[in-house]
């Protein structure tokens, strides 16, 4: 029986292990892929006339699927709202407990990552925090979900909603941003809304809007470093710090800039009419696959049509 016992557990961890290094190499390789797909977008940028964004909304809402997702993509808004006095409510749909990174456990990330978005209010004048707490890559886009959306934007009652784009290598930003967009048609919300990117740079066609975060992009990147949970990930933050700045050579007195795409209603409508052809693949190699082929031809139908 003890024999059992120990060649159980060899196996076991023989199994771990070789499960832990599909997961490193799965983020490495989709990560280095996906620098070819920025490397392209910043030299079609110097075609596009973008204009800067009207930060003049007063209460800001910002949805996002995971502790750090604001950050990534609006990082640098966000510090420029706070010092215009603004309320800012952040959304989180997920725990975030399937963060990758092999020397947490899915109860040490949970908690890890539901701290760090509390410690925004050390960056943040005016900032308050709703979880959600839906299981990371398990969720779906329900009516619960909606309902759920829906009852916080509501109750934040804001001038403007940043949205993530459904166009998403990673399953929970899509999941996330479906959701919103029923909640908004359902509730009939009037006010200003904006996609924001993380995984995915919104396309050099679609992205309308540019933010000057020139100002605070050391700060940002401040904030993104302080993610202890994300460490093992943090390649891919600096890369973002470069996307900024380097996205931002094309714009007049401009080091660094974050992009939106500012919605119409019949953005709105578009995207919940033809989300059924929005890739929702679960599996990381098969998603890079697929937006590596169609991603950008993806976005671009659901607008340029």
């Amino acid at each position: 029986m003890d024999r059992f016992i120990l060649n159980f557990m060899i196996l076991y961890k023989i199994k771990s292990f070789f499960i832990k290094l599909y997961w490193f190499l799965a983020h490495l390789i989709v990560d280095r892929l996906l620098f070819i797909i920025d490397y392209v977008f910043f030299f079609r940028l110097k075609k596009t006339n973008f204009l800067p964004l009207d930060l003049t909304s007063q209460k800001v809402l910002v949805i996002a699927a995971h502790s750090d997702d604001e950050i990534l993509g609006l990082g640098g808004t966000l510090l420029k709202h706070s010092t215009l006095n603004h309320d800012i409510t952040i959304l989180y749909v997920t725990d975030g407990c399937k963060s990758f990174n092999p020397s947490v456990t899915r109860q040490e990330m949970v908690a890890m990552r539901r701290y760090e978005a509390l410690n925004l209010s050390n960056y943040f004048s005016k900032i308050k925090t709703i979880f959600l707490n839906k299981i990371s890559f398990e969720f779906t886009v329900s009516e619960s979900l909606i309902s759920e959306i829906a009852h916080a934007i509501q109750n934040s009652n804001p001038d403007i909603i940043y949205v993530l784009s459904p166009i998403d290598v990673n399953i929970d930003h899509t999941n996330a941003a479906l959701a919103s967009f029923a909640a908004i048609q359902n509730i009939h919300y009037r006010g200003r809304m904006c996609l924001y990117e993380v995984q995915t740079p919104l396309t050099y066609l679609y992205a309308n809007r540019y933010i000057d975060i020139t100002d605070f992009i050391e700060n940002k990147k401040n904030i993104l470093l302080s993610y202890k949970s994300q460490s093992v990930m943090f390649n891919s933050f600096i890369k973002i710090i470069c996307y900024n700045k380097l996205a931002a050579i094309h714009l007049p007195n401009t080091n660094a800039a974050e992009f939106v795409r500012e919605l119409s209603e019949e953005d709105i409508l578009q995207l919940i009419r033809r989300s059924n052809s929005i890739n929702k693949d679960k599996i990381l190699i098969m998603r890079a696959k697929r937006f590596l082929r169609t991603s950008y031809k993806s976005m671009e139908k659901f607008f340029l049509d």
